[in-house]
């Protein structure tokens, strides 16, 4: 997908008559471990019914999408950088490995859902890559 079409993305999303959102958290390790010029874009979402009921469980999140202007970094869900669905009130998705984009600078964020062959975008917009050291 481009840059521009995600970032049209619509920051809630109807699915079978319920709203969801998207909430994301984006930073770079800079730890005196790490290399010196810091890890990888780490990126946890979290995927919430508007109305606080669990979601369906057959729904997921499939694939990650982070823009930063026309640049942008695409994970498939179960490809290496990501970890394992978290059943929860909450969709949760973690991905590693991105861009060592930033820290400090704004991004966004869609997630793709799935359940069966249907799937939906969710966008969150202005996301700010923070930094641990």
């Amino acid at each position: 997908m481009s840059a521009a079409s995600l970032s049209a993305v619509s920051e809630r999303v109807e699915i079978n008559g319920r709203e969801y959102a998207l909430a994301a958290s984006l930073w770079r390790d800079f730890m005196p471990t790490a290399p010196p010029d810091g890890e990888s874009l780490i990126a946890a979402l979290k995927v919430s019914p508007l109305d606080k009921m669990p979601p369906p469980a057959d729904l997921v999140i499939d694939h990650v999408w982070v823009v930063d202007g026309e640049k942008q970094w695409s994970v498939a869900v179960g490809q290496p950088g990501s970890t394992g669905q978290t059943p929860a009130i909450r969709l949760e998705q973690s991905v590693r490995n991105g861009p060592k984009w930033g820290p400090g600078i704004k991004v966004d964020v869609v997630a793709r859902l799935r359940q069966g062959k249907q799937m939906w975008l969710v966008r969150q917009a202005g996301v700010s890559i923070k930094r641990t050291d």
